[in-house]
């Protein structure tokens, strides 16, 4: 008897986008957020409605918004062309964790009064 293949949450497939655009593996993400590797497989695949906690920390290890892990983006407005930061922003987002802090470091002292 054939069964019918589920189909994965937005949250599932957000979550999996973010983690192969920062080509990590499900371990290497389960170990940077202290939890099992099982833990990541299930949010992968099975959840659908995750904690507001989890999504806060998702949320701020992958530098982004907490709308973009439980949101297609389809709702977005289009104000025209992107600027300059914004581009910026998008390719730092695309770099690995430790590249990230360092970028977000040297900000944070160019930022300093």
């Amino acid at each position: 008897m054939r069964t019918a293949k589920k189909e994965k949450s937005l949250f599932s497939r957000q979550l999996i986008r973010l983690r192969q655009s920062r080509r990590l593996t499900q371990e290497q993400l389960a170990s940077a957020l202290g939890i099992a590797r099982s833990a990541v497989a299930y949010y992968e695949t099975q959840a659908k409605n995750p904690e507001a906690d989890l999504v806060r920390k998702l949320a701020d290890f992958f530098n982004v918004d907490p709308g973009e892990l439980i949101s297609d983006g389809s709702q977005k407005k289009t104000t025209g062309p992107k600027s300059k930061i914004e581009c910026q922003l998008e390719a730092i987002r695309e770099l690995p964790p430790k590249k990230q802090k360092t970028v977000s470091e040297m900000l944070d002292m160019v930022l300093a009064h």
